[in-house]
């Protein structure tokens, strides 16, 4: 089965920031608050930026962000 793509909704929220966290911010002092309102801000945001979920048998498998500019704050 093809995973399906489709726009971030609010309670894809804590699930993907859950993800995020565990796979890009381990060991960084990110916290998995900071993470959700990041993404609450990316789909509230004024359309120049998008936030997107991949589902694979209506479980949420994975995010694709498009934002303008890329944070380059790396905590270690």
């Amino acid at each position: 089965m093809r995973p399906i793509i489709e726009a971030m909704a609010e309670d894809d929220i804590e699930q993907m920031a859950r993800l995020r966290v565990k796979a890009f911010f381990e060991g960084t002092d990110r916290t998995l608050d900071e993470d959700m309102a990041g993404l609450r801000g990316l789909i509230a945001g004024d359309g120049f930026e998008a936030a997107f979920v991949a589902r694979q048998r209506g479980r949420p498998i994975g995010s694709c962000l498009l934002v303008r500019t890329r944070s380059t704050r790396r905590t270690i």
